[in-house]
């Protein structure tokens, strides 16, 4: 009935999908979902993300270590954007692993979520496949203000302009991303990182986590992190590549 003690059972696309209408609510997968019918909805825009910064998630998921595989979202002008779309006030996501997945948003684009932020939690997940926007774009999570995101890992390929990250595209207000890693190859033109793209607020942390990645910039490019303007990263490392004609 869609409480904490018994959530709605969610076994097919369909039922993921109408998550949307009821963002307070408690679910679970019941099995491995086969997602790449999406590419086929909405006239070719895919899969809707299930919230937004307006209205966020901040109900709970638990995918039961069950996988989604081929989901698809292709809406180039939508802030954001992944299978959840904004994760917020409590809302949590655990234990979820995306296979295959390919995302195209705007602003606040990932795997998992397009922004988990005010006390939204992501953890104990995964994610490979692909992500394109133009802001605040990351592999597994676009952007993390004020959430926490933990024990996630993410083997994609990431592209934007700013603010682009293997795991996540940026981190800022109290937001915390531990022990998480990513293998991943990530291009854009500004703050490119291999791990995060940028950590702007003196609140902000990432810790004990790890990034193997081939990062391509223009300016402020990095291994880990491609801008940190404020913030703290502790007991980190980052292995790969870096290419940058500007400020590495």
């Amino acid at each position: 009935n869609g409480t904490e003690t018994d959530p709605y059972l969610i076994n097919n696309s369909s039922e993921l999908q109408a998550i949307e209408d009821d963002l307070d609510a408690h679910y679970e997968l019941a099995a491995d979902i086969d997602a790449s019918n999406t590419t086929r909805w909405n006239d070719g825009q895919g899969f809707d993300p299930i919230g937004n910064a307006s209205t966020p998630f901040n109900g709970s998921f638990d995918g039961a270590n069950h996988t989604i595989t081929g989901l698809t979202i292709d809406r180039p002008e939508t802030f954001d954007t992944g299978l959840f779309g904004a994760v917020e006030d409590g809302g949590t996501v655990k234990r979820v692993h995306l296979r295959n997945a390919d995302i195209t948003g705007d602003l606040r684009s990932g795997l998992l979520a397009g922004g988990v932020s005010s006390g939204g939690v992501v953890y104990s997940s995964s994610a490979s496949g692909n992500v394109t926007g133009r802001s605040n774009v990351g592999g597994a999570v676009g952007d993390v203000n004020g959430g926490t995101v933990e024990n996630v890992s993410a083997t994609v390929d990431v592209e934007g302009e700013d603010s682009v990250g293997g795991l996540a595209g940026s981190v800022r207000g109290s937001g915390l991303v531990e022990s998480s890693d990513t293998q991943s190859s990530g291009s854009g033109e500004e703050s490119v990182g291999g791990f995060t793209g940028s950590i702007s607020t003196s609140v902000a942390v990432v810790r004990d986590s790890t990034a193997d990645t081939t990062v391509n910039g223009t300016t402020d490019v990095g291994g880990f992190v491609g801008r940190i303007e404020a913030g703290t990263i502790e007991r980190s490392s980052a292995s790969g590549n870096v290419t940058a004609p500007g400020r590495l």
